[in-house]
């Protein structure tokens, strides 16, 4: 798998952490920013210390106790040397009733203005209780839903304040598109498979939405380091 390209003025935000002690998360979403030069060592440091701040003071309360949030990393895109750094965390939920199963999140959809299809931005909230289902047990409760995406709005906010602290001023909440479309390859087995093509330049959308989906869904792939 090839490297991905360098993103100029782009900022890379993961959270990572474990639910029930042993099994892990992530999160990661993306910021960009034209104004000033590229961002520090002293501005990744700052953001990830500000979002970790921001987790245990929006989302944590309002989460299962079972959930861990044990460190968060920025880094910096314009090359492969660009800063990174992370900061650990002792974040843990607030919620002490019964959860929703361990592979089921709530999915906070970060929308762009340009339609196309697959690689869409998202967010996984892990740990959500079984109480903010709606009665048919197969929705989320739609007050719960609005109250969440409120809070994540706050968190991804903390982020954008680091970056115009530090001159950023047109900083915004992103996605970013790496791949174009693709190539059928063929295998020695006599078997074609789809390989994403990359761009050249990576596209770096403004979100301009948030919603989320009304039904539970699987993280499964959101489970790895």
């Amino acid at each position: 798998m090839p490297a991905l390209p360098p993103v100029s003025k782009a900022i890379r935000v993961a959270l990572d952490g474990f639910i029930q002690g042993t099994k892990p998360w992530r999160n990661a979403w993306h910021y960009g920013y034209s104004v000033g030069a590229s961002v520090t060592a002293t501005d990744v440091l700052n953001m990830a210390t500000a979002i970790e701040a921001g987790w245990r003071t929006n989302i944590a309360p309002s989460i299962s106790d079972t959930i861990a949030l044990t460190k968060v990393t920025a880094t910096a895109l314009d090359s492969s040397t660009a800063p990174e750094q992370f900061v650990p965390s002792t974040g843990v939920g607030s919620v002490s009733t019964q959860p929703v199963a361990a592979g089921t999140a709530l999915v906070i959809q970060r929308k762009v203005a340009r339609r196309y299809r697959g690689g869409h931005s998202r967010i996984y909230i892990p740990g959500v209780a079984a109480a903010e289902l709606d009665d048919t047990e197969t929705a989320w409760d739609a007050t719960y839903v609005a109250t969440i995406i409120g809070l994540w709005l706050e968190l991804e906010d903390t982020g954008t304040d680091v970056l115009e602290a530090a001159g950023h001023t047109d900083a915004f909440p992103s996605n970013i598109s790496y791949y174009e479309g693709f190539t059928n390859f063929l295998y020695p087995s006599g078997r074609y498979h789809v390989r994403p093509t990359l761009r050249v330049s990576p596209l770096v959308d403004p979100i301009v939405d948030y919603s989320a989906n009304p039904r539970p869904c699987s993280q499964r792939r959101r489970q790895q380091p």
